[in-house]
């Protein structure tokens, strides 16, 4: 190159840089220093905005892999089909980089690998250069990607639900509707039955353990060990009043709303008396009726269903769910707990600190919690100083002991009968506000029950 020809590149470079040290150095022409200078200085200033560019471009790369891991991260946490998991990736990605970010960013694309659970989010950013256009490079460009691997968990879930006399009609109809299609839509969100477990527990005046409580299934064969008191040698029978249908007395306070194991259930026994034939006529007239024990009055026949993985079983047992009888709220929680818990007398559960596992609980009413009148699973009513504000706070030291073992609690009131200070209880045991729902409706109480399953099955996924 011309010395003329430098002298005039260091001249514009001496017009933009006006420092006088800088304008007295390069004042020498004739020097050696200067000439040298002069030919460096823009290699010099070239490298200074590469490497400033550089830093830029180095940011956004790091803005953008941040982003697009926080999005990755809740896709892998969430379920549904490919549009509705792009909309969480976009509605996360929006969050974590913003639009007044350095950088452009573009081409995000979301692959779901079923085969080895996996979630791949890249993407692209441009970046406006601030010296490298001069060299003839206006944007520079960066990509990133990341990879997430969804860790799926297995799921318990127990549905305790109200199956009390305001139930009966179109209400038990709603109910059957609604926990069936709970029960369909985790069956189709978890598609690996292994990692799915759903038990049933219906409740009343008390609650009826089944067979299970003389170490049986419903079929004859062996359970476990025997857990109720049977002196007598009773059977177990939906269709012989004489025999046991199935319910249990509470046991005493605290026990009788604990996941203990001190001892044995007692037998629900009514004293009840019911019409038999007549005895005694005048004419076509009967003057008396034969008086039959009637042991199991007001012992719902709706039994628990311990947690298994059989869809059909399960939607039959909703299907055949019934009305009649009291509330007591108290008594059906604490046999959910039971249900859901790793120990005796129920334990399908796994252990509580299997971190491969999540537990919850769908608790629902349809009215205040109501002593029966004459017995319950209390016994006499005659016999104990329980009343309706007692099964209150019975149930809200439940819902404590439950939230305590880390069981998610999900509840739900249904219809008019439900008070206010019912509702608020049914908040308050709630594991949070949010996880409580008053459904005033029939449709409500179904579209409820959908929701809660759709909310559930993303435990299924702990990442």
């Amino acid at each position: 190159m011309p010395i003329m020809d430098i002298k005039r590149q260091v001249l514009r470079l001496r017009d933009c840089f006006r420092g006088r040290f800088l304008n007295r150095f390069l004042g020498d022409d004739a020097g050696t220093s200067a000439l040298i200078f002069a030919i460096s200085l823009p290699i010099l200033l070239g490298a200074v905005g590469l490497g400033v560019d550089l830093g830029v471009a180095l940011n956004v790369k790091t803005r953008l892999s941040n982003a697009l891991d926080k999005s990755a991260l809740a896709v892998a946490s969430s379920t549904g089909n490919q549009a509705e998991l792009e909309d969480v990736m976009n509605k996360y990605f929006d969050a974590n980089y913003p639009e007044d970010s350095l950088g452009t960013p573009y081409d995000l694309t979301l692959v779901i690998n079923e085969d080895d659970n996996t979630v791949t989010l890249s993407g692209k950013a441009d970046v406006k250069t601030s010296f490298m256009h001069y060299f003839g490079r206006d944007i520079m460009t960066v990509s990133a990607e990341t990879e997430v691997t969804r860790d799926l968990s297995g799921l318990e879930v127990v549905l305790v639900l109200d199956v009390t006399g305001s139930m009966a009609g179109s209400n038990i109809e709603a109910l059957r509707t609604a926990a069936t299609n709970f029960i369909n839509i985790m069956f189709d969100e978890i598609t690996d039955p292994s990692l799915l477990k759903i038990g049933i527990v219906p409740y009343s005046t008390a609650v009826n353990v089944g067979p299970y409580g003389l170490g049986e299934n419903p079929d004859g064969s062996y359970y476990d060990s025997a857990f109720v008191n049977n002196p007598d040698g009773k059977l177990w029978s939906l269709d012989d009043d004489q025999e046991w249908r199935g319910c249990v007395l509470a046991r005493p306070e605290p026990d009788d709303g604990l996941d203990t194991y001190p001892y044995d259930w007692d037998m629900y026994e009514h004293y009840h008396m019911k019409r038999g034939a007549c005895i005694r006529y005048w004419g076509w007239w009967c003057l008396e009726y034969e008086e039959i024990p009637d042991p199991n009055y007001n012992c719902t026949e709706e039994y628990i269903m311990p947690l298994n993985n059989d869809e059909n079983a399960l939607i039959d047992k909703v299907q055949s769910l019934d009305a009649g009888g009291w509330t007591l709220s108290n008594i059906g929680l604490a046999w959910g707990w039971r249900v859901i818990s790793p120990d005796f007398p129920f334990t399908e559960g796994e252990d509580y600190d299997n971190n491969r596992w999540r537990k919850a609980i769908l608790f629902m009413t349809d009215g205040d919690n109501r002593m029966a009148w004459d017995y319950s699973a209390y016994g006499p009513t005659s016999g104990h100083n329980i009343g309706d504000s007692d099964l209150d706070w019975k149930m809200a030291d439940v819902c404590e002991e439950i939230k305590d073992e880390g069981i998610t609690l999900y509840t739900v009131t249904f219809e008019s009968g439900v008070g206010e200070e019912t509702q608020e209880y049914f908040r308050n045991c709630a594991t949070t506000p949010d996880m409580y729902t008053h459904a005033p409706s029939q449709d409500e109480l179904i579209n409820t029950f959908e929701d809660i399953a759709n909310q559930l099955s993303k435990l299924h996924i702990s990442r």
